[in-house]
């Protein structure tokens, strides 16, 4: 059984699955399966943490450059027929500092992929430390 963090697999649902070897978990947590009752079945249970690491990243990096560009702001100008160029010129993230609280795979993943920007410094500190 393959399963996202939507998908609960309970008790109830393990009772049912009569020849099931396997659930393998499309990302990080495993607070949806009950491990409890899967163990008692002989039922494996995996994860793949690295799975949306550098989609979560992108993401982050993409929404960096949306708000220093002005870009939600421009979209929302221009659905109302609007196009205040001048004061939509945004900023560079080149030379910023960026703080990353964490320093997990996403935070190292985020930190690679900031690089090519030329931020000045990039301050870590991580949550279990």
């Amino acid at each position: 059984m393959i399963v996202r963090s939507r998908t609960k697999v309970t008790k109830e649902l393990l009772a049912r699955a009569g020849r099931l070897k396997i659930i393998a978990r499309a990302g990080v947590g495993l607070d949806n399966i009950d491990l409890q009752e899967a163990q008692i079945k002989g039922i494996k249970v995996v994860n793949a943490p690295d799975s949306l690491t550098n989609a979560v990243a992108e993401h982050a990096l993409g929404l960096m450059i949306s708000v220093a560009r002005s870009i939600p702001l421009a979209h929302h100008k221009m659905l109302n027929g609007e196009w205040p160029k001048s004061s939509l010129m945004g900023e560079e993230l080149t030379g910023k500092v960026l703080g990353i609280v964490g320093f997990g795979r996403i935070g190292r993943r985020l930190a690679e992929l900031a690089q090519p920007f030329r931020i000045e410094d990039t301050y870590l500190r991580c949550n279990n430390s």
